[in-house]
């Protein structure tokens, strides 16, 4: 099933145009101008998880996130764009169009007009594992505007740091009964897809989900969304079969 519905869902948003955001160059946006699109999960849980101000973070096997990048390293920022120089080659690293640290972020983008236009500028926010504490500029309205921060995963070198954070699934824990998840893009294959989606699945846990829907929004604004997994309460719970025939 996954395996097919990795097969429609990228036929579907591979054959649609995408329609230009011409408001975005108003806040000085970068955003590439890729039809990539996203693939996300949408999960529907059995019972809500458990409210954290800390999302769950997934390392997928294959690419998740495409788009410019926007690296927030602790001081001194200089020291971490020459790394990223140095590693021109990487063709993650090259796509880290801006390098800011912790205090600089802090005095430019000092309320929520700078921060939305931040937003807008680019389509990645990586925070580097080294920075203490996640930064107030990226929480709150910021998340509301945007996908959530990927905090970078232990690796030896930061250009592996941005490669693996390229490949990591950010699942926000709000609350809520249900919550969508970006696993891939049309830039993958079928088996690339559905091997985040199923990596992803796994993380998951048994017993705690009740539907699994992959889905995407093409560049008309039309969202399809395929039912890959249901969970069989009734199979697991036989006794309430029983009671409903006594009845």
């Amino acid at each position: 099933k996954i395996g097919e519905a990795c097969e429609k869902i990228l036929s579907f948003l591979s054959t649609s145009t995408v329609t230009v955001d011409t408001t975005a160059s108003l806040f000085g946006a970068q955003k590439s101008s890729s039809d990539v699109r996203s693939v996300d999960v949408e999960i529907t849980f059995l019972t809500a998880p458990e409210t954290h101000r800390v999302p769950v973070f997934a390392v997928l096997p294959n690419e998740v996130h495409h788009g410019n990048i926007c690296l927030v390293t602790p001081s001194n920022q200089d020291k971490y764009k020459a790394i990223l120089e140095k590693s021109e080659d990487s063709p993650a690293a090259s796509r880290v169009k801006k390098v800011i640290d912790v205090k600089t972020l802090a005095a430019q983008y000092s309320d929520a007009v700078t921060c939305r236009a931040l937003t807008r500028s680019y389509e990645i926010f990586i925070v580097h594992n080294k920075v203490n504490k996640f930064p107030a500029q990226l929480t709150g309205e910021f998340v509301g505007h945007h996908h959530a921060p990927i905090w970078m995963p232990q690796s030896p070198n930061l250009t592996h740091g941005v490669e693996l954070s390229l490949r990591t699934a950010v699942m926000p824990r709000r609350g809520f009964v249900s919550t969508t998840v970006t696993v891939g893009h049309t830039g993958l294959t079928a088996i690339q897809l559905a091997e985040n989606v199923l990596a992803f699945s796994e993380s998951l846990g048994e017993g705690a989900v009740l539907t699994l829907r992959l889905c995407g929004m093409d560049g008309k604004g039309r969202r399809a969304q395929l039912p890959f997994y249901s969970h069989n309460y009734i199979a697991e719970h036989p006794e309430l079969t029983k009671a409903a025939k006594k009845k």
